[in-house]
């Protein structure tokens, strides 16, 4: 996903058509190999045996169904093509549904398909990667203005509202998050995303 996303951001800057090529077969092969019943899958082994197509498996984490929605966002303000827009905003439903911790607001790092789990972290620090948790607001708050999604922007602004004051008194730790806040705040404004 951040792959996907870097290469749109990259057409988008330079108007180089290889970064938008590459963008979209990425996109392309994502959605065909590793999406199975709706739900993200994590890895992919392509096989020697060129008669049989590869193997996805394993679920999905927060930060896989994050960073690909994320992805396909750029990948429509790229293109305006609305099957990158209709493929996150699946992404985004089933990372809500799958992920949302509905007590506390914010989004689990595992889902329920996850077996054998002793607890369910819930990840906000924004590292040299972004964390799911920030991304996944971001995308939330962007697919809220895109397609007037007022549950999105509710989930977004509650787990803005439940890092309020970690963002703030730690705010280079959550460098990610704070441009989710600042396209919160400000949702006209060009931002520069974190990572």
């Amino acid at each position: 996903g951040m792959m996907v996303s870097a290469f749109a951001r990259g057409y988008q800057v330079l108007s180089e058509e290889r970064f938008l090529k590459a963008a979209e077969a990425a996109a392309d092969f994502v959605l065909a190999n590793m999406v199975r019943d709706g739900l993200l899958l994590r890895t992919y082994r392509g096989l020697d045996n060129e008669q049989q197509a590869g193997v996805s498996k394993l679920p999905a984490y927060l930060d896989d169904y994050a960073e690909m929605a994320n992805g396909l966002l750029d990948l429509y303000e790229a293109t305006f093509d609305l099957r990158w827009l209709e493929a996150a905003d699946d992404l985004a439903r089933r990372m809500v549904a799958d992920f949302w911790d509905e007590k506390n607001a914010g989004f689990f790092y595992t889902s329920a398909a996850h077996k054998n789990l002793l607890v369910r972290t819930k990840p906000f620090y924004d590292g040299a990667v972004p964390s799911g948790n920030s991304t996944a607001t971001l995308v939330l708050l962007r697919l809220s203005k895109l397609l007037d999604n007022a549950g999105y922007y509710q989930k977004a602004e509650a787990v803005l509202t439940s890092m309020r004051d970690m963002m703030s008194a730690q705010p280079r730790a959550y460098l990610n998050l704070l441009c989710a806040a600042d396209f919160y705040l400000h949702p006209t404004r060009e931002i520069a995303i974190a990572g």
